[in-house]
């Protein structure tokens, strides 16, 4: 008896683990294979709208460079900012991030990337070090409220808590 209650409770672990895996696999193909919702592309959008005009303000030029959401960089980053040693300067951010991390990337990320593609603009990009002073400064004029060399885990964690 005891062994018949027993094959029952492993019975319904095993569907139920299987079901949740088959639930966590949909989920994750619907997200890659489905674009972001209009309302996040419209705060990425004010949100590029601010930096543009604080590069118009600081630095007296029209400066916009395409920003690019993907699944396809390496999921510790939030965004990178891409040059190829012309003109050609765009922006990627991380899909992935995005959904888990949308304050995060507005608030922050969004300046710091277009920081870097102002660096590469006027040519003043360092490759030893991407983040320097003169980076910070031009991340903080453009609305950064923090302007590290990387994303710091306890600022986006907190950020989650709801006090």
């Amino acid at each position: 008896m005891f062994q018949r209650e027993l094959k029952k409770i492993f019975i319904f672990i095993t569907l139920f683990a299987t079901i949740f895996l088959i639930y966590n696999l949909y989920k994750s193909y619907k997200f890659k294979n489905t674009p972001i919702s209009k309302e996040i592309k419209l705060k990425i959008d004010k949100k590029e709208r601010e930096v543009v005009a604080l590069i118009k303000k600081h630095y007296k030029i029209n400066f916009k460079v395409p920003i690019i959401i993907s699944d396809k960089i390496n999921s510790k980053l939030y965004g990178v900012t891409f040059y190829d040693g012309f003109k050609d300067i765009k922006i990627i951010l991380n899909k992935k991030r995005l959904k888990e991390s949308l304050n995060y990337i507005l608030n922050d990320v969004i300046a710091h990337e277009y920081a870097h593609a102002l660096m590469f603009r006027f040519d003043k990009y360092s490759r030893d070090d991407g983040h320097s002073k003169k980076w910070q400064e031009v991340c903080k004029k453009l609305g950064g409220s923090r302007c590290n060399k990387y994303a710091n885990s306890n600022d986006i964690l907190m950020e989650k808590v709801k006090f």
